[in-house]
């Protein structure tokens, strides 16, 4: 079996490129290093060799520290880990962090839903139609202001703020 690369050229016209917008690039780029330099298994390591050495080692302290590193990492875009760190923070700032990363959510949709339309309008005369894709029902801006508003002043219980994104 031929296990050569293929390399298949397409012309530029028929293609949609995504990006991410500006504005979030940099931190989706440095969280994933971060995340891939927490993924690291050298950090199995030390316990593995405390354990068999008879080292003073402290599994809940190096959990901890794990917990704190992922936390920062997720913090700028609001990304709490699949639940990792639930029961590590206050209701408050979990809420926060939640409202975060539905912004950021929104942020990315629309950026490749604009990007997707724009790639539709270019093939118009191919496809003999003009389509466009629209999304509906969905979290906007303006909830996300309210949510935020309503958590920092306490008009609302902290259930009763994120009833709209569940």
């Amino acid at each position: 079996m031929n296990c050569e690369p293929i390399t298949v050229s397409l012309p530029r016209e028929t293609l949609i490129v995504f990006s991410l917008p500006s504005q979030i690039r940099r931190p989706i780029a440095d969280a994933m290093a971060m995340l891939s330099i927490l993924s690291d298994q050298r950090f199995l390591e030390l316990p593995l060799k405390a354990q068999q050495t008879g080292l003073p080692y402290d599994f809940t302290e190096h959990r901890r520290s794990m917990n704190l590193a992922l936390a920062e990492v997720g913090r700028i875009i609001g990304w709490t880990g699949r639940g990792t760190l639930n029961h590590a923070a206050l209701s408050f700032y979990w809420i926060q962090m939640q409202l975060r990363f539905e912004r950021f959510k929104l942020q990315l949709r629309e950026t490749l839903l604009g990007q997707l339309n724009a790639g539709l309008r270019r093939i118009e005369g191919v496809l003999g139609f003009s389509a466009e894709i629209k999304i509906s029902g969905l979290p906007t801006n303006a909830d996300i202001d309210e949510a935020s508003e309503k958590l920092n002043t306490g008009q609302l219980a902290f259930t009763e703020v994120m009833k709209r994104f569940f």
